[in-house]
């Protein structure tokens, strides 16, 4: 199981993406270039792929031993819900 499966297991009431700003400074310039070579050919089917892979959960550093990620949480409908629930119970109506 990946990184980005294991989290949505471990936090059902969130969602996940990338901090884009961090990534963008942090990513090697290597692969920098090449995402933002992608953005730029928006002709082709491929080039839209890749794009969308650009904001896939994924780390900004990795020597294959160590990975370092940075994510941005939102609360998703479930973990909505459960605030409204528990707001609810704490009432006293």
């Amino acid at each position: 199981m990946g990184f980005g499966e294991a989290i949505q297991i471990e936090f059902p009431w969130a969602t996940f993406s990338i901090d884009s700003d961090h990534y963008f400074w942090h990513e090697d310039s290597e692969q920098a270039d090449r995402l933002r070579d992608v953005e730029d050919s928006e002709e082709s089917e491929v080039g839209d792929e890749n794009v969308a892979s650009r904001s896939e959960i994924r780390p900004y550093e990795d020597d294959g031993e160590v990975a370092s990620w940075r994510l941005e949480l939102s609360l998703n409908e479930l973990g909505r819900a459960f605030l409204l629930t528990d707001k609810f119970l704490a009432s006293d109506e």
